[in-house]
């Protein structure tokens, strides 16, 4: 288990997104309606999320989106 330095080595190296692809974003509209299947509540959790691109395309898609991200880098984007 790594400890609070290692973890935060890591995440200083995190890339910043100006703009996403828009081969990325096709990308997650599939996996968006792959969960087609599994939207009882019409929630999404996404742990992990960096800067909430997914997140924001989900939001787009009808989604109520909830992220959790450890970045403070991130969580200000």
């Amino acid at each position: 288990m790594p400890d609070d330095h290692e973890i935060e080595s890591f995440y200083a190296q995190y890339p910043e997104h100006a703009a996403m692809s828009p081969v990325t974003i096709k990308r997650y509209r599939e996996l968006l309606k792959s969960f087609e299947l599994f939207r009882k509540n019409n929630r999404l959790l996404e742990l992990g999320c960096g800067d909430g691109i997914f997140l924001d395309v989900a939001r787009s898609e009808g989604w109520e989106v909830h992220g959790t991200e450890y970045n403070p880098r991130s969580i200000a984007v």
